[in-house]
């Protein structure tokens, strides 16, 4: 990306290309935290802390 006199290439020469970059990048952080985060907290709360209604139905008649 740089040439032996620390100068960039000249595909590399344009700030457009390293913002790409830069956005692909916090993209896929911010991916990866959402993932993370469904897999490691969301998934086992839910899974854990879920309650199902109770069935007690009182109008049932048990001998």
């Amino acid at each position: 990306m740089k040439n032996q006199n620390g100068t960039f290439k000249d595909w590399a020469n344009a700030n457009v290309s390293r913002q790409i970059e830069d956005t692909v990048l916090y993209g896929y952080y911010t991916l990866y935290s959402v993932i993370l985060f469904c897999v490691f907290f969301w998934i086992p709360f839910v899974y854990f802390y879920y309650e199902e209604k109770d069935d007690d139905d009182t109008s049932k008649c048990t001998q």
